[in-house]
């Protein structure tokens, strides 16, 4: 139905200890997954891209879609007393047991807001590093701003609501969010 729901059916339907997810428009490189896997290895649950720290950025991004995706983040960030600095990208590396056990229910764009707050509240061992958006290869976007904006609304308010009501997160462990490649 979804982008949620494919993320979901293709961790249980994996077979191996990490689950790899990149969007199918050719914007993301998955040789830079090999780098996350490494990461991974080293004990982090989830390896996150970002198109906004240094060695990252978008070649396929327009100045309101950057507003409005930077402007949510800062209130997802206070909300959940967080430091993500790209919350919507959509390539990451996860420990697949990790993922299942998140049970994300969204079905659409709101997904990776739902995982990376769910993450977050739970305590996971999480790392963003730079990545590089190149512009689409195939279709276009099905992102309907308007629709996908009150999806995200309500994710950032639910992860907000879940973490008081059932605090189970636990402070990042230090150097658990680089600003840059590691050597």
């Amino acid at each position: 139905m979804g982008k949620g729901e494919a993320i979901t059916f293709g961790a249980q339907t994996a077979k191996g200890n990490y689950v790899g997810i990149l969007d199918s428009d050719g914007s993301n490189d998955p040789r830079e997954l090999y780098h996350y896997v490494d990461l991974a290895r080293k004990g982090f649950d989830l390896v996150k891209g970002t198109r906004y720290m240094d060695g990252g950025r978008s070649d396929d991004e327009t100045i309101f879609r950057k507003i409005l995706i930077i402007g949510a983040q800062k209130v997802a960030n206070t909300l959940w007393r967080s430091s993500f600095r790209d919350i919507s990208y959509g390539m990451f590396l996860m420990k697949r047991d990790k993922l299942l056990e998140l049970d994300l229910q969204s079905q659409r764009h709101d997904v990776e807001w739902e995982l990376m707050g769910e993450s977050h509240r739970r305590g996971l061992n999480i790392i963003e590093v730079p990545s590089i958006e190149r512009r689409r290869v195939y279709g276009r976007s099905n992102v309907k701003i308007v629709y996908d904006g009150f999806l995200i609304a309500k994710v950032v308010l639910k992860m907000f609501f879940r973490r008081i009501v059932h605090p189970r997160s636990r402070p990042a462990r230090p150097g658990s969010l680089l600003t840059h490649f590691p050597a």
